[in-house]
């Protein structure tokens, strides 16, 4: 065998290897692996001031469950990744409240 096809070989094992990795641990844990999971970005900039208002209300929303699940299991294994989305839902908070501000007072 040349080193060519022996390249292909191990390219395809390795390939199968990752598939099985994420089969694993879907079928532990009933999830998608978090790293193929595309992450959404919200922006409030150049829309409306009706779907800013819906933004803005769903992320207070999400921002008291947060509150509300940190102060209740502050032992929990998710609690780290509880307070970064919880940063992450205040930044777009002030982000669309800035962008509110700015909408009504071009009018």
């Amino acid at each position: 065998m040349d080193i060519e096809k022996r390249k292909q070989v191990i390219d395809e094992i390795l390939s199968k290897r990752e598939k099985w990795k994420f089969l694993r641990y879907r079928i532990d844990t009933g999830n998608r692996h978090p790293d193929d999971r595309p992450e959404k970005p919200r922006t409030v900039t150049g829309t409306s001031e009706a779907e800013i208002l819906r933004e803005l209300n769903a992320t207070r929303v999400n921002i008291s469950k947060y509150k509300k699940k940190l102060i209740e299991n502050p032992e929990s294994k998710k609690f780290y990744q509880w307070q970064d989305e919880l940063e992450r839902l205040e930044g777009i908070k002030e982000e669309a409240e800035k962008e509110l501000v700015r909408l009504r007072n071009s009018d």
